[in-house]
């Protein structure tokens, strides 16, 4: 993923750290030796600001997914490409400067989550943080201040997350959004315009 900071001046990238080649389809060629990582470059020179690599511990931590807050701060989803029965933390958040910091969310939440965070996104007017997991049919609603859960959802096959009017709006794969249904299948990728 890939977004821009408020002023223009930043790039913002979230490389999952997987390879793969089109000889092999979505195969995963390098879960062994995967360098995931969060960048900053400058989006006028392309020079390098800033560069997280997860933590050796963390290799298999796959950064998927960006949002900005109103302050700047950088918050990142993750998708866990290592053992099944592991924990590791899914999301977290970082500033220009700073050190990653990853949220320490309840053990409930990140189980039902299934190890995979499909995506995130900020309501800077309510300070809330959304995210998604279509693996475990679930949303999330974070508080953006503290990072503590306000509200678990079960969304059967929850894939986008945006700010709405209050709260997050949810899109499903099979055509459901927030209290509507449609016959356009939604994915990820869905962003509030305007």
């Amino acid at each position: 993923d890939m977004t821009v900071s408020d002023d223009g001046s930043m790039l913002v990238i979230a490389n999952g750290g997987i390879e793969t080649h089109p000889d092999f389809g979505r195969t995963k060629l390098n879960l062994d030796r995967m360098e995931p990582s969060l960048v900053l470059l400058d989006a006028k020179s392309g020079a390098l600001i800033q560069k997280h690599l997860m933590p050796p511990a963390l290799s298999q931590l796959s950064t998927r997914h960006l949002d900005i807050a109103d302050n700047g701060q950088i918050w990142f989803a993750c998708q866990w490409e290592g053992a099944r029965n592991a924990l590791p933390p899914l999301a977290g958040r970082f500033s220009k400067g700073e050190d990653i910091a990853f949220l320490d969310l309840p053990e409930q939440t990140t189980v039902r989550l299934g190890n995979y965070v499909g995506a995130i996104a900020v309501n800077r007017r309510d300070g809330l943080v959304g995210l998604t997991s279509p693996v475990g049919g679930a949303a999330v609603t974070l508080d953006a201040r503290t990072g503590k859960v306000m509200r678990e959802e079960t969304v059967r096959e929850a894939a986008g997350v945006a700010p709405a009017a209050h709260g997050i709006a949810v899109s499903t794969y099979d055509g459901r959004f927030n209290e509507t249904k449609s016959r356009i299948a939604w994915d990820q990728h869905i962003v509030r315009i305007g």
